[in-house]
């Protein structure tokens, strides 16, 4: 299989707040893995937020040790939401912000 991926403004937003990360190659135990984050449009920092939630899965995924993949899936998006609340928390600027993520392996 190969896959070409690709985010777009749409319509109604000046700004595109969506993230991606797609790889056909290994990612720690997943044979591929594919991500967008989705930026909630309008909400502070919802750009940062999808980019940060997908890099910090893919991390969090790269180092894991193996499993189920649902179950390495649901830590790694756990702890991300945990970490952003934690830094949202810590900055102004950040309060607010979200990402819907989506994944595939």
């Amino acid at each position: 299989m190969k896959t070409y991926s690709i985010t777009d403004t749409g319509i109604l937003r000046e700004m595109n707040q969506d993230y991606f990360f797609a790889s056909d190659e290994p990612v720690g135990h997943l044979p591929n893995l594919y991500i967008v984050g989705d930026g909630m449009g309008g909400h502070k920092a919802g750009n940062y937020a999808a980019r940060y939630t997908t890099q910090r899965i893919v991390s969090f995924l790269s180092r894991s040790s193996g499993g189920d993949p649902v179950t390495i899936l649901n830590e790694a998006i756990t702890t991300t939401h945990r970490r952003m609340n934690t830094e949202a928390a810590e900055d102004e600027a950040k309060k607010g912000k979200g990402t819907t993520p989506v994944a595939a392996t």
